[in-house]
């Protein structure tokens, strides 16, 4: 089995060289890797060219796609591939040395037309990439098959999803409209709703895994929280069950209306702003908030031990603000979204 290795480059040349790296100590010989440079304004396309004229055995390309979006870069790899299965990471993800041989093993009884691998975290090195270690892409224990998109399961990340290259020209590749401002927004559970609509089945393992180098300032956190606002939004639209889902407290219920809806209550913002209003019916019922970010504050501790992570005190009440601050950004794109979509996304 031979795995064409697609990753789209935009801007990406804090990371490239260690992905590049890791990538050529892959223990599973029988690949290549199409990266297809997305109009990059630093130097990462001078970064491959070395790496490429340093390693001749390395069996690397570097393409170009002039139309701004992860989807049409994808697809420029993926119609370049010459692999039975076409293997989807980013430039920030650090692929353990077995990745390919663990995909090759899950692939191997035919039955699975895509694999998502597991998503770990890079050792990080602020308090930023600490909180994106503990609350994004967290990574898995068990295996587990999907044959069906439900909005809150069965969609998995391009930084680690392999599709047979059969099933993906099926489905036609990534959807190139699915885009705001040159960004991908919820293309990689959209080709996975399709993928099993029309029959197919993913397996989600606990191993052929990638190190992800999370974003590392404020800005790129609420940004992606805005993002995948956005995103869950356009889903609901698009794969969604008639009438509107609801999430309260880890459960869920879908209410006859309509049109298409989900209405999502256990966001940390949603929580407080919840506590902050019963204050209107006694101004002693204030100090529930506060004592309710307390408590989060324990419960942020309890997961970095859980996670062999450490951080002061402080650290642990700017890593809820930063929760804080991402739940808010995310209800923002929803609500952006359903404007949009003309759905309800809340």
């Amino acid at each position: 089995m031979k795995f064409s290795v697609v990753i789209p480059v935009y801007n990406g040349s804090r990371t490239l060289p260690a992905c590049l790296e890791a990538l050529s100590a892959q223990y599973y010989r029988d690949f290549e890797v199409y990266l297809v440079d997305n109009n990059s304004k630093d130097d990462s396309v001078d970064i491959i060219l070395q790496f490429l004229t340093a390693h001749p055995d390395f069996p690397g390309q570097l393409l170009h796609e002039p139309r701004q979006g992860a989807c049409p870069a994808r697809n420029t790899g993926a119609r370049a591939a010459t692999g039975q299965v076409i293997a989807n990471i980013d430039p920030d993800c650090l692929p353990d040395p077995d990745w390919l041989t663990d995909l090759a093993e899950a692939f191997a009884d035919g039955e699975a037309a895509a694999v998502a691998g597991n998503i770990e975290s890079r050792a990080p090195e602020n308090i930023y990439e600490t909180f994106a270690a503990l609350y994004t892409l967290l990574g898995r224990s068990q295996l587990e098959e999907y044959r069906a998109y439900m909005l809150t399961y069965g969609g998995y990340a391009t930084a680690n999803l392999a599709i047979t290259k059969t099933w993906f020209e099926r489905l036609g590749g990534f959807d190139e409209s699915i885009n705001y401002k040159g960004v991908g927004i919820g293309e990689d559970h959209d080709i996975l709703a399709r993928l099993y609509a029309a029959g197919g089945m993913l397996r989600a393992v606990p191993n052929a895994a990638v190190a992800h180098w999370h974003r590392s300032d404020l800005r790129g956190i609420v940004r992606q929280g805005f993002l995948f606002g956005l995103a869950q939004a356009l889903l609901t639209r698009r794969h969604g069950r008639n009438g509107v889902l609801f999430n309260v407290g880890g459960r869920e219920m879908v209410l006859p209306a309509p049109v298409k809806g989900w209405v999502e209550f256990d966001g940390l913002n949603k929580k407080v702003v919840s506590l902050l209003a019963t204050g209107l019916l006694h101004p002693l019922l204030l100090a529930t908030a506060p004592c309710y970010l307390l408590w989060q504050v324990l419960k942020v501790r309890r997961r970095l031990h859980s996670k062999g992570l450490q951080t002061g005190v402080s650290g642990s009440f700017a890593l809820v603000f930063l929760l804080l601050a991402k739940t808010t950004a995310m209800t923002y794109g929803r609500l952006r979204g359903s404007l949009s979509e003309k759905v309800i996304c809340i």
